[in-house]
């Protein structure tokens, strides 16, 4: 009996191994405020390095979009606020 319960106990550390999930923080290129950036199936966003595509891209990689945000920028280097959309994908 305890070698079932020490063996199921084996099996259910590795599947849940096996199912661990990704998941990152995404953003589109800043534009000037004025630029009257919209977000749409050709805004591009950069995860990381190797994770980078526009939303219908990276769904078809088999990101879900778990949330969709608008941030403004305010950097000292450029002459007006800047705006740009951040993600958040997962894959379970």
């Amino acid at each position: 009996m305890n070698k079932r319960i020490a063996l199921a106990s084996v099996l259910f550390c590795v599947t849940a191994v096996a199912n661990a999930g990704e998941a990152y923080v995404c953003q589109s290129k800043p534009e000037p405020i004025t630029s009257g950036q919209t977000l749409n199936n050709k805004t591009v966003f950069t995860c990381t390095d190797k994770i980078k595509g526009s939303l219908p891209e990276l769904a078809a990689q088999g990101w879900q979009i778990v949330q969709v945000f608008q941030q403004t920028d305010e950097n000292d280097n450029a002459p007006t606020p800047e705006v740009y959309h951040e993600l958040i994908v997962q894959k379970q």
